[in-house]
């Protein structure tokens, strides 16, 4: 019998090569600091960040379950419109995603997009916040709410908020095990979006 060679995933790992290699770099890092970075507790990782101390790489994985977030964007704005709503997932006035910037530009984001028509609220935009979480995560949020659990995901929502001028956000998740949905809506609340400003 013929020995099998040791290599038996090259093709996975050519796969997974060139998705690494395929991270897009600018010389170290971002020009500012992210808005889905500002809610960390730790203060000292988000000077280092913005700061580039650290050029980070991330493996192929990780790579596709960001990708697999980026997706899920769409079947959300398809289950809202479905429903009845209005979303704007692109900014009018760019046709690009929407952004906001502080700080001289030290500071900056990207928003999901914004949404109207709410049962609860039908005449007042939302900002609309949306992400994907495994199981324990998605239960979690579910449970304790996303202040409590997902800190990150309100600050975050907080100062897109604060920046765009709107007083209230639809944060959205999915559970990537099962697709059950959790959709909460949060208040903007000015002392913690200036304060993480």
């Amino acid at each position: 019998m013929v020995a099998l060679p040791e290599e038996q995933h090259t093709t996975l790992k050519l796969v997974e090569r060139a998705t690494e290699e395929a991270q897009a770099t600018n010389g170290g890092g971002r020009a500012h600091l992210g808005a889905s970075l500002i809610g960390d507790e730790c203060q000292r990782k988000l000077w280092f960040i913005f700061r580039w101390a650290v050029q980070v790489k991330h493996s192929a994985r990780l790579l596709r379950l960001f990708n697999r977030g980026a997706r899920e964007e769409e079947v959300f704005n398809f289950l809202l419109r479905q429903a009845g709503l209005s979303v704007w997932d692109v900014d009018p006035d760019t046709n690009q995603q929407w952004r906001v910037e502080a700080v001289g530009g030290h500071f900056g984001g990207s928003t999901d997009g914004v949404t109207q028509g709410l049962v609860e609220a039908p005449k007042a935009p939302h900002i609309s916040e949306q992400k994907t979480m495994n199981d324990k995560a998605f239960k979690n949020v579910r449970s304790k709410g996303v202040q409590e659990s997902k800190p990150e995901h309100y600050a975050q929502m907080q100062v897109y908020m604060h920046l765009m001028n709107i007083d209230r956000a639809l944060y959205q998740a999915v559970n990537k095990n099962d697709d059950e949905l959790y959709f909460e809506r949060v208040k903007y609340d000015k002392q913690t979006a200036e304060g993480l400003l």
